[in-house]
């Protein structure tokens, strides 16, 4: 027996090496269930109660199952000699020291496992964090819930919630007799286990048949990563059915960082060089401004984890139940106090904190909105996930790029010099300044708009940059710094993961930038108000779309009071800003703007790049996202539409 023993061990391990050089062993790799698809691996789990093993018919039974990952449970006073039998490794066996019948677990599988850590859950069971193929990490958990009692979920939960990262919960399996019936009626421990799944986001997965008799004790309780579908159940020698499913999942990753620009150094920064007393004019301004931000640059960036919110204090509260009459009393007690204090808050001096909860919890402010996240991760074009923050940048700046850039049209080299146009006072440097709105996103020059608030740097910086017009940018080290816009992309399909086309490009740029193009920002808006067709009361000040609305109700009730018939064509321009064809902008704006200015602004765009993570491109069609100028360069080159 032991020798046919060593032969099968030797044929798994054959079949594991095997697999990793990608041999293919005809007809039996087939009925091997376990694939990886790059990142993505495919096993069989089965869960069986087989109320002892102390039977060579059991023994047998558990041999013949064919799965990756088998949960057995209530093995306890099984012989050593038996167990020897087993085909499957055995990655961890609990038992119960006393003369008790029942109790105790094995979890047996064909992989290449490793135990990394386990945490007691019971006397029973254990949760195991294992490795397969020093590949993909996960827990495990073969559970026995003798009682199936509101006591023991409480510590099940209490130990899950204790000992697994947030990052690694996703990919969590639970398996085995809970003793808690999910198809029968509504019991304060079905209530509890599906409450407390909800509040840390697992979820249940129940056989499509009975595993008992009439009663559904055996499940799966798995992370929101793990897609387990129900494959089949099969007879066995003991009062439960043995019962499988395919898992497919990802190897876990660490918490994604969100790279932002950091707001503390860019007030710093912009702050030391506008109120450098030996700087007179704008060139020596922003040649002291990068170089401050080359000192600065390791520290141009901060990271942030993703925020898991939680009712600690609800599942706190769960979590400290020990009786099943005191369940719905308890959960139905701590909302009606919740709503009455929120409702106590909301006309109170707390009124803000209270409408931000509701909206935490009813998220009424996303109803409207198509966008709700902003895009980490990614469907590739191979329908595989990628959550890698450069990954994730070069697919969607390829994308916005594959819009944004033609070979239709010239391609923009960034030397194109800048014309000098003439100096202007202190009182008109501060009128374009107001132009410009502060408290907007930061970009990775760190240029912050804060100066424009303090009146301090306000006057400061209204002084020195008279000749930023005249100032001749090529030959400032590090000037592009400038001119590089941040990608901020948010996600269109919130809450599920995109594709590549499925989010709002949202462009941010240096103040710098808008303070250049909102020279001529007065001469755009005197000719929308003066000169465009009328029609047009898009981006046009103090219109709307009340007006046409109104226009529109004035001539369908002159056709419905003449009996007459009303048609109406209704036209969406699909990512209208970025089609602007710049040679046909540029001459429509002859006779709008004087011939320097059109080339200042020409120079401004064959400078631009759009920049996210270590992609970039230099876009040659539309116009710019996030420029104070951009709207009234839409009309205007759209307005041979209208007449």
């Amino acid at each position: 027996m032991r020798f046919f023993k060593f032969l099968y061990e030797i044929s798994c391990k054959w079949k594991v090496w095997g697999r990793k050089k990608k041999w293919n062993f005809g007809q039996n790799s087939k009925k091997n269930s376990l694939s990886q698809n790059e990142n993505w691996l495919c096993l069989r789990i089965a869960i069986w109660n087989a109320r002892s093993l102390n039977h060579i018919n059991k023994i047998n039974t558990a041999n013949s199952i064919d799965s990756d990952l088998v949960f057995i449970q209530e093995i306890s006073r099984t012989p050593e000699t038996l167990l020897d039998l087993m085909h499957y490794k055995r990655i961890f066996e609990k038992q119960r020291n006393n003369n008790r019948i029942g109790g105790g677990t094995i979890s047996l599988s064909k992989l290449n496992v490793s135990i990394k850590q386990e945490y007691p859950i019971n006397k029973d069971c254990n949760l195991l964090r294992i490795v397969v193929d020093n590949v993909f990490i996960f827990w495990i958990g073969n559970i026995y819930l003798n009682r199936g009692s509101i006591k023991q979920i409480t510590k099940l939960f209490s130990v899950i919630q204790q000992v697994i990262p947030s990052n690694e919960l996703p990919n969590t399996i639970l398996g085995g007799d809970f003793n808690i019936n999910l198809s029968g009626l509504k019991t304060p421990q079905k209530i509890l286990l599906n409450t407390l799944c909800k509040q840390i986001n697992l979820k249940i997965s129940i056989p499509n048949q009975n595993t008992r008799s009439s009663a559904t004790l055996d499940f799966l309780i798995i992370g929101k990563g793990i897609e387990a579908t129900f494959l089949d159940q099969l007879n066995s020698p003991s009062d439960h059915n043995i019962v499988r499913w395919n898992i497919k999942f990802q190897c876990t990753t660490t918490p994604t960082l969100i790279r932002t620009p950091n707001n503390k150094i860019a007030k710093k920064v912009t702050q030391k060089a506008i109120l450098n007393k030996n700087i007179s004019n704008s060139y020596d301004l922003f040649q002291s401004f990068l170089n401050l931000r080359r000192k600065y640059r390791r520290n141009i960036c901060i990271k942030l984890k993703h925020k898991t919110i939680q009712n600690n204090a609800y599942i706190s509260m769960l979590l400290a139940i020990q009786k099943e009459e005191f369940l719905s009393d308890t959960i139905n007690l701590y909302w009606k106090n919740f709503w009455q204090e929120i409702e106590s808050k909301r006309y109170s001096c707390f009124s803000n904190e209270a409408f931000e909860t509701m909206k935490r919890i009813g998220k009424f402010s996303l109803i409207d909105k198509r966008e709700g996240s902003l895009v980490n991760s990614v469907i590739k074009d191979n329908s595989t996930i990628t959550s890698d923050y450069n990954g994730v940048s070069s697919i969607l700046i390829s994308h916005l790029e594959s819009i944004q850039c033609t070979t239709k049209y010239p391609q923009y080299s960034g030397n194109l010099p800048f014309p000098k146009l003439p100096s202007l006072t202190e009182p008109e440097v501060d009128k374009i300044i107001n132009y410009l709105s502060s408290g907007k996103a930061l970009n990775f020059d760190l240029f912050s708009d804060t100066a424009f608030e303090n009146k301090e740097t306000r006057t400061r910086l209204n002084k020195l940059v008279r000749d930023l017009w005249t100032c001749n940018f090529n030959k400032i080290i590090g000037f592009e710094n400038l001119f590089k816009s941040r990608l901020v992309a948010l996600n269109k399909a919130h809450p599920h993961t995109p594709r590549r086309e499925e989010f709002r490009p949202i462009i941010v740029s240096s103040p710098i930038i808008k303070v250049l193009e909102a020279r001529w920002l007065n001469k755009l808006q005197n000719y929308l108000l003066n000169k465009l067709c009328p029609s047009q009361t898009g981006f046009v000040p103090g219109q709307g779309v009340f007006t046409n609305i109104y226009r529109a109700i004035q001539r369908i009730k002159v056709r419905t009071d003449l009996k007459k018939p009303v048609y109406g064509l209704f036209i969406d321009l699909r990512s209208a800003y970025n089609y602007s064809q710049h040679d046909l902008l540029f001459d429509r704006l002859k006779g709008i703007l004087t011939k320097d200015e059109i080339q200042f602004q020409k120079a401004i765009y064959d400078k631009l790049k759009i920049q996210m993570g270590n992609s970039c491109f230099r876009p040659n069609l539309g116009v710019a996202q996030g420029s104070v100028i951009s709207p009234a360069l839409f009309n205007i080159y759209t307005e041979p539409l209208l007449w």
